[in-house]
């Protein structure tokens, strides 16, 4: 199972409009943040993280179902760097992170902030144990 392409192209031209204003990222040919696309797989991931209550059994249950990051020549396996990248991703629901603020994006949410919160609140609480 691939990301689909919907939502891709909403988060390669959100990041770089972010970046290009910000001037804090410059945007390199193959940027990795414009190949992962988000769709209803993505909010799958999301909630089976809750489910699972982990990042290492969310890696290993991704690798069981073949659930692969959306790139050039089929994707690659989902590692916990790449998980947790995805899972703290605020570009999500809507907002930017830029230094130590939150704020809000040109784009629009794709996440249900609720489900984002709840994971947000799961990492931090295993974190902190």
């Amino acid at each position: 199972m691939m990301f689909e392409d919907v939502g891709s192209a909403w988060h390669c031209a959100s990041a770089r409009r972010i970046c290009a204003t910000s001037m804090t990222a410059p945007i390199a040919s193959g940027w990795s943040g414009c190949r992962m696309g988000f769709a209803p797989t993505g909010k799958r991931i999301f909630r089976r993280y809750l489910e699972l209550g982990g990042v290492n059994a969310l890696v290993r249950d991704l690798r069981e179902r073949s659930i692969r990051t959306k790139a050039t020549h089929g994707g690659v396996l989902f590692g916990r760097g790449s998980l947790f990248y995805l899972l703290r991703n605020r570009f999500y629901i809507g907002e930017v992170k830029y230094k130590d603020e939150v704020l809000p994006g040109e784009q629009s949410a794709i996440m249900d902030r609720q489900l984002f919160d709840a994971v947000q609140q799961k990492l931090t609480d295993q974190w902190s144990h």
